[in-house]
Formats: C-alpha cells, structure tokens, sequence
C-alpha cells in the first residue's frame, strides 16, 4: 500500500489544488474544485487535511477538511463568519478537534485576529477569538503557531504601538485565555 507523506499546492490543473506525494514517489490531484486553495495542514493522525479555499466563489475564503481515504469534504466555516479565513492549522495533539486560523471575521475583531475552531466534527462549528477576546487590541494578529502540548499559540501582533506596522511575538495561553 502506498503512504501518503506530502501535501503541496501546484496550478498544473489551472487552478491551485491540493497535490499528495506518496511514499512510492507517486503524485496525485487531491482536491478538484476548480478554485484557489491555500494552506493545507495534515491533522495529527494524518487522516485529514484542513485548507482554506474560495470554492463558493469570488474572494470569500471558508475553512474545509477533507478525509484522505474518503475524500469527504467538510465546509466547516460556510461562509457564516464572513469568509476571509486563512492558515488553518490542526491542534498538534492526536485527537484534539481544535483548529486555528486568521480572519478579519473573528468573533471580537477589529483586525485580522486568531481564532479557534473549537471542534472541527461539531455542526455549526463555534469559533473562540484567541488573541482579542476583549476586542481591545488594534493591529493584525497573525500567522499563529501551536506549541508542541498544544497549550499555547504564538503570535505576530501589530497591537503595540498601533498603527506603526511593525510587529512583535505574543503568546496566548489555550487554558487560561490570556
């Protein structure tokens, strides 16, 4: 049986889709939607995919999964929460359901602000802000990255000084919420 081992992005269909590698060196279309895709992420027992695409059309980016066996596609995000999602990145723990990405469209933003999906296998799906739960910080909260326990996120935030640009490193804690 072949592995898969890789994900990537390539246009060769002409339009950017999911492509796997596989452990014999085969290489095959994963996603055919006729749309722009971006961000794939394996989640940790590697039997999905988590990826932002526009799909439904224009410039509105939901969230999806997609099982690897199956090829089941899940909209997770269908459009309730504004679109614009971007870089959806599985909680690193095996069975953790949890799923952070950025929007504009976060509950509480002012800005592009990091959310959490808190359970990808739960309809309609609830969606945390992570790094403006208060809705007091102005800036860009961005490009999020689990910790290895999956008990934190760190974060790239324009929040002080705004609105000067430049960007500093935070860390939230998933427990407490600060």
């Amino acid at each position: 049986a072949q592995v898969p081992m890789i994900t990537f992005l390539s246009d060769r269909s002409g339009e950017d889709e999911i492509y796997i590698l596989f452990d014999n060196g085969k290489v095959e279309q994963f996603t055919k939607n006729k749309a722009r895709t971006l961000d794939p992420d394996w989640s940790p027992n590697g039997r999905t995919i988590a990826f932002a695409s526009n799909i439904r059309g224009g410039e509105a980016f939901d969230i999806y999964t997609i099982e690897v066996n199956s090829k089941k596609l899940t909209d997770l995000t269908n459009g309730m929460f504004g679109g614009n999602w971007q870089k959806p990145r599985w909680s690193p723990i095996k069975g953790d359901p949890r799923i952070v990405a950025e929007s504009p469209n976060v509950p509480n933003a002012l800005n592009w602000d990091v959310g959490v999906i808190v359970d990808a296998t739960q309809k309609p799906v609830e969606i945390l802000n992570v790094t403006n739960a208060t809705a007091a910080a102005q800036g860009a909260d961005v490009e999020a990255s689990w910790s290895p326990d999956g008990t934190k996120l760190a974060f790239q935030s324009e929040r002080v000084g705004f609105p000067n640009g430049k960007a500093d490193i935070f860390i939230a804690d998933m427990d407490t919420k600060k």
